[in-house]
């Protein structure tokens, strides 16, 4: 099964109740910072700020969202 979306994982070191920078672990076993609305993986695959694959990778076991098909 290919995915379409990654979850969003919180950095676990900052405090509960201050904003904390996120990031995606991608099935290819890379850590993608979400820092803009397009983030990309050494793999190949793109994610938006969302978690939505944008741009699909075979290494990443991905497929373009819904959204981004065209």
């Amino acid at each position: 099964m290919a995915y379409t979306k990654q979850a969003l994982i919180r950095d676990s070191t900052v405090p509960i109740g201050q904003p904390a920078p996120m990031h995606i672990n991608c099935c290819c076993g890379q850590t993608i910072d979400i820092d803009s609305d397009a983030n990309s993986c050494p793999c190949g695959a793109v994610y938006d700020s969302r978690g939505y694959v944008i741009q699909a990778s075979a290494a990443s076991r991905t497929e373009v969202a819904s959204q981004y098909a065209f």
